[in-house]
């Protein structure tokens, strides 16, 4: 999608953010019946930052009949305390860390798009600790679920679960924008959890926690 192209280009204009905040689930799905697949699926690993997570919540919500804000909000948020984790930023909360680019740009927090599932929580470290938390309990078949083996990538000998990397022992994802990184590793069986954030892009520049 050439809209989704620029959600997190730093030279995106008032036009490219309005396209992107205007931006809709069904012309997500319109944009992905026009892609060519160039490879048979379930063969290749790929990693997509919003429109996988966009799918999954266009799922959920037709299943609970609930939005996913109300979903993530019940689900997760509510149940691990963390107060200070949101979709929706207001004009007036001002204690926010800007982000900026390798090169010391600033960046500007890019709109939320379509549910927002796949770029628009913004969060703590205390809350990432209560995440952590919450996702020892091994007696929550929801998160034993979320360490199920979904996909081998038999080129790089990596696990997959729903949207995390398997480590055996671990689990783990790291992500972020052009202005800010985040590392968030779990070791249930030791109860050990790590969490490391940048508010520059250092995604590509920087080694692996793991390292």
């Amino acid at each position: 999608s050439s809209v989704l192209g620029k959600l997190f280009s730093i030279d995106a204009t008032q036009e490219d953010k309005q396209a992107i905040k205007k931006y809709t689930t069904k012309e997500l799905f319109n944009d992905l019946k026009e892609y060519k697949l160039d490879t048979i699926p379930g063969t290749r690993y790929d990693y997509s930052p919003v429109v996988a997570p966009e799918i999954l919540a266009f799922i959920l919500e037709s299943v609970y009949e609930k939005s996913y804000e109300q979903l993530l909000n019940e689900m997760i948020l509510q149940k691990a305390g963390m107060k200070n984790t949101k979709l929706k930023v207001a004009d007036h909360e001002v204690d926010l860390v800007n982000s900026y680019t390798d090169e010391g740009d600033l960046v500007i927090t890019p709109p939320i798009s379509m549910t927002g599932a796949g770029s628009a929580l913004t969060s703590t470290i205390p809350d990432l600790n209560r995440y952590m938390k919450f996702l020892f309990d091994d007696s929550n078949p929801v998160i034993k679920e979320m360490q199920r083996i979904l996909y081998t990538d038999k080129e790089e000998d990596d696990d997959y679960g729903y949207f995390w990397k398997l480590g055996g022992a671990d689990f783990m994802h790291n992500g972020g924008t052009n202005g800010s990184t985040n590392w968030l590793i779990v070791m249930p069986e030791q109860k050990i959890g790590f969490t490391v954030m940048f508010n520059s892009c250092l995604l590509y520049t920087s080694p692996s926690p793991r390292d």
